[in-house]
């Protein structure tokens, strides 16, 4: 029998320059960890891929 696990998935588009994170002025981005520690904090899976197309922050939560 094959369980299947229903998920929140929440996508953030930015189709600017794009960064990467080496080269933030501060690698221990507030902004960025702040975001990991709260998805971690409601057991939710946060992804950032940035290219020079843009950046994509996603959230991935099941339920």
């Amino acid at each position: 029998m094959l369980e299947e696990t229903q998920k929140i998935v929440i996508d953030v588009i930015d189709y600017g320059k794009g960064f990467k994170q080496q080269d933030l002025p501060n690698s221990n981005s507030r902004g960025l960890n702040n975001m990991r520690y709260r998805a971690e904090q409601i057991g939710a899976d946060l992804i950032i891929a940035s290219s020079e197309h843009g950046t994509q922050i996603r959230l991935v939560m099941a339920y």
